[in-house]
């Protein structure tokens, strides 16, 4: 009998995990689940642009100004991760199209522009309100609304 006692006083204890080791574990699954739906963002992000020269930008708008199938599948974060990536383009293509003093390459950027803003947003009559929500800033609808000008200018819109 006594065997059987020194037997239940010391347990062999495996498969264990500690506090720290689930937590880290489910952290690093976490981890590797963000990078991989940030990477299928902004493949289709860039799937809807094929475009040659554009800066990088800022700032924003709504889900209503976009096609709905850029954010079929997406979770919240994931489409406003999404949507601030597409500002940014906005912005970049913009800030190009009324800093370029070359008109070939102002044409370039024009029709760059016009392609990715028919396969983006939903309204396509190049209104302000087309590209910018109700709570973008003054200054930001001030700026688009000259490149918006410029743009139909030089795409004989």
């Amino acid at each position: 009998m006594e065997t059987n006692n020194n037997q239940n006083q010391n347990p062999v204890i495996t498969n264990v995990t500690t506090k720290k080791e689930k937590i880290n574990k489910v952290s690093a699954k976490r981890a590797v689940a963000q990078a991989k739906a940030n990477g299928n963002i902004l493949d289709k992000i860039t799937s809807f642009r094929n475009l040659g020269t554009i800066a990088k930008g800022i700032k924003g708008q709504n889900v209503d100004l976009y096609k709905k199938e850029l954010f079929a599948g997406l979770f919240d974060q994931q489409k406003k991760i999404a949507r601030k990536k597409l500002r940014q383009i906005r912005d970049g293509f913009f800030a190009e199209i009324l800093s370029c003093k070359d008109k070939t390459k102002l044409k370039k950027l024009c029709q760059d522009f016009y392609k990715w803003y028919i396969d983006i947003y939903s309204v396509n009559d190049f209104s302000v309100n087309s590209v910018c929500s109700g709570r973008t800033d003054e200054n930001t609808r001030n700026l688009c609304e000259k490149a918006l000008q410029i743009i139909k200018q030089n795409i004989g819109k």
